[in-house]
């Protein structure tokens, strides 16, 4: 007698309103948890503030300084420069290096003229400066990347100045735009601060380098220092003065 398989039917599966329901609120809860999540990272990079005060050492150029007397004036904000990040989507640093670069210019500028004094405000023609020439600094862009925007493990730092020189009675002889960069990998530091004041360090001395090799280079001042040449610079800096053409180095 041959067998006949029974053929059972498959039953059609059906969703109740109570199914459904559960996967509404499952769906619901996953989104719900996402968001959380997100704004608790919001939170955490919005909370997390990285103060620094930027400090370091500076090498002294050994270079033919320039011979002329020159008047530098660090207003309020060049002295007291900081910088805050407002960008929302940005981890958050606060970088105050405005003593560190009135530091830089001290280190630098007296080595490249044979005279600096540093003056309170802009000559005029009613009231001139005792300087042959009068530099005007300022910090005119400050940008940065860390390594969670650039996924490579170094800080990196772009500074641009503008440089302004004028005579004894205030009229501008130049202006001029000075850039400078810094790079510091993770590695070898303790912490992000240290990462980012090794970085603007380094910024720092590049920015140095430049004005120290720059400066006699811009045309208006060649012209200036061809028609306003002392004739006997100070015993001090016929001292240290470098060898006519020699180019700048540094000394730690």
């Amino acid at each position: 007698m041959k067998s006949v398989a029974k053929v059972v039917p498959l039953m059609p599966v059906s969703l109740t309103a109570g199914t459904l329901t559960s996967v509404t609120l499952a769906s619901a809860t996953t989104k719900r948890l996402t968001a959380l999540s997100a704004l608790f990272l919001m939170m955490v990079l919005a909370g997390c503030t990285n103060s620094l005060k930027v400090t370091g050492e500076f090498p002294k150029p050994l270079i033919e300084p320039i011979p002329q007397t020159l008047g530098v004036l660090y207003d309020d904000d060049f002295k007291t420069y900081v910088y805050t990040e407002d960008n929302e989507d940005r981890s958050k640093w606060v970088i105050e290096s405005g003593p560190a670069q009135v530091q830089l210019f001290n280190r630098v500028l007296p080595e490249l003229f044979t005279q600096v004094q540093e003056i309170s405000s802009l000559p005029t023609p009613s009231s001139p400066a005792s300087a042959n020439m009068v530099l005007y600094p300022k910090l005119t862009d400050f940008q940065y990347s860390v390594p969670r925007e650039t996924q490579f493990k170094i800080y990196e730092v772009w500074l641009k100045y503008n440089l302004s020189v004028y005579s004894p009675q205030g009229v501008m002889i130049a202006d001029w735009i000075v850039t400078a960069y810094g790079k510091t990998p993770t590695a070898f530091m303790q912490s992000d601060e240290d990462a980012m004041n090794a970085a603007v360090i380094v910024a720092l001395r590049d920015l140095g380098a430049n004005i120290s090799l720059g400066t006699r280079r811009v045309p208006e001042i060649k012209a200036w220092i061809a028609d306003h040449t002392l004739t006997s610079p100070p015993v001090q800096a016929q001292a240290r003065a470098a060898k006519p053409g020699q180019q700048a180095s540094y000394q730690e």
